[in-house]
């Protein structure tokens, strides 16, 4: 049934007169550059964190990672409770060969993370040795490790600003 007069058409997906639908796949490869460098480069929307998305389509209507997208087409399905590391260290890479599944620890523990880099050092953010008598063992959060040395220093710096009577 036409619509009336100042209504807009609507239909179910797949039935627009005179549209073709792409498959996902179709729309996948549409939006990638291959690079010399083995880099497939997403060419279409980013999140801001840098990772590629795109539209999952009639069957899943939601916005979906590229580079999930294109290793679950190209090589399977991501297994329960892994993650995927861009071993070519590019965010925007969608090449499944440059995807490697591990669990969320380890891809911590590969990234370029600041906090990360300092506790493989050993140390706090500020530079502190994590050593046992400058450590506090978070009861909240367990496994998380406080800086002595830092906490003491906030401590100051919010007393100072009380007897300034800065609030």
């Amino acid at each position: 049934m036409p619509p009336k007069k100042g209504q807009k058409y609507r239909s179910k997906p797949g039935t627009r007169i005179g549209h073709v639908y792409r498959t996902l796949e179709e729309r996948i490869e549409a939006k990638i550059e291959r690079l010399e460098s083995g880099c497939w480069k997403w060419t279409g929307g980013k999140i801001p964190a840098g990772y590629g998305h795109i539209w999952g389509g009639p069957e899943q209507r939601r916005l979906i990672l590229a580079h999930r997208a294109t290793y679950e087409l190209y090589r399977g399905a991501i297994p329960e409770g892994l993650t995927l590391d861009h071993l070519c260290r590019n965010r925007w890479c969608v090449n499944p060969d440059h995807l490697e599944p591990v669990t969320m620890k380890e891809n911590s523990y590969r990234g370029h993370n600041p906090s990360m880099l300092a506790h493989l050092a050993g140390a706090c953010m500020r530079g502190h040795a994590m050593t046992p008598e400058n450590t506090y063992h978070d009861h909240v959060h367990p496994g998380r490790t406080i800086c002595k040395t830092c906490v003491h220093a906030a401590r100051e710096r919010r007393r100072a600003a009380n007897d300034r009577g800065e609030a």
